[in-house]
């Protein structure tokens, strides 16, 4: 549509209800230019105009997945919160390996709204993070150790309801 640069122009307006309003037409539009600017808008300091450019990365789906996985890395931990929270809506299959690999960021709220996300995925899910060959489970911020990892990775999966067949391979206590 020829209304996209003008509507990526408006999201840098001061007033945040002209932000989110352009954010909600930019996703309803669906156009591919419109996903860069909607994830910086994920950053923004209005938490409305936050929620409304991950509603409109959610509209456009799949193809605003590899924009938000490559956003993972922001070092803002409350924008990696709203990038993994959009990915987790989103449900594409195709953000499952970045999901597992945030595991291991380094913010607790972040890697609890990972958790979330990736259950959203399901038994899809299950493969990647026994599979990962960056072994989130072995951090060292979490409780697992380096040891236990094999094991812990399948309790984890287990536990945020990714794969109920996992039970048997959890060690009992």
């Amino acid at each position: 549509s020829d209304s996209v640069p003008s509507l990526v122009t408006v999201l840098k307006n001061p007033d945040p209800d002209i932000r989110w309003k352009a954010a909600v037409a930019l996703g309803e539009i669906g156009d591919v230019r419109g996903i860069s600017p909607l994830v910086e808008l994920l950053g923004d300091s209005d938490r409305f105009v936050r929620s409304r450019a991950a509603y409109a990365l959610v509209h456009i789906g799949p193809p605003a997945v590899p924009f938000l996985t490559d956003a993972l890395d922001h070092p803002d931990a409350s924008f990696r919160l709203g990038v993994v929270g959009t990915l987790g809506k989103i449900g594409d299959p195709q953000a499952i390996s970045a999901l597992v690999h945030a595991l291991g960021d380094r913010s607790p709220d972040v890697r609890q709204e990972v958790i979330s996300a990736l259950s959203n995925q399901g038994e899809r899910a299950s493969g990647s993070i026994l599979t990962s060959p960056s072994r989130p489970c072995r951090r060292s911020h979490d409780s697992f150790t380096a040891t236990a990892a094999p094991s812990s990775c399948s309790l984890r999966a287990w536990q945020i309801g990714i794969s109920p067949t996992l039970r048997s391979t959890t060690p009992k206590h």
